[in-house]
């Protein structure tokens, strides 16, 4: 092979490269980085282009976003200009289900309304008055468990509040 051979190949298979990069890229608003890595690197950087992502984050989970939804797929919080922070969740009501007595947290919007326990599959009435003790917690945005406000990490999965 002649010199002018081998630089046509190399200059098409980074060209190929760069537009796998720029294809892989796309989905994670990257697609000129995957193009410019894989036209410099090759197929290598077609590659690595797998670990840039440039979509924006939930400020509550992390999770990347597609687009510019209202709700995190991930953690189902508002995002924009209309988030939610942990301090300013709505209330909740805790209560005992009627069939097996296990401890149901529901929010207090849903008060005076009838719900299937998660524990037992009964229905259970949501009571139409919060309870002092569901003003002294706050949900995980990790788990969704219910921590003691005063708590500066959740105990179950280590999530730690801000």
């Amino acid at each position: 092979m002649d010199t002018e051979t081998i630089l046509t190949l190399i200059i098409v298979s980074s060209v190929w490269s760069g537009i796998v990069g720029a294809i892989i890229g796309k989905p994670r608003n990257a697609n000129a980085v995957g193009f410019w890595l894989g036209v410099i690197f090759g197929p290598l950087g077609a590659i690595a282009t797998f670990a840039y992502d440039k979509r924006p984050q939930c400020p509550k989970c992390n999770g990347r976003l597609d687009g510019t939804p209202e709700l995190c797929p991930h953690c189902r919080s508002k995002i924009g200009k209309q988030a939610v922070k942990p301090e300013e969740e709505t209330a909740t009501v805790q209560f005992p289900c009627q069939s097996c007595r296990k401890i149901l947290v529901w929010p207090a919007s849903d008060a005076g309304n009838k719900i299937v326990c998660e524990h037992c599959g009964e229905l259970a009435k949501v009571p139409s008055k919060p309870s002092d003790t569901s003003k002294k917690l706050r949900t995980c945005p990790e788990c969704n468990r219910q921590v003691s406000r005063q708590a500066e990490s959740c105990p179950q999965c280590g999530c730690e509040f801000t």
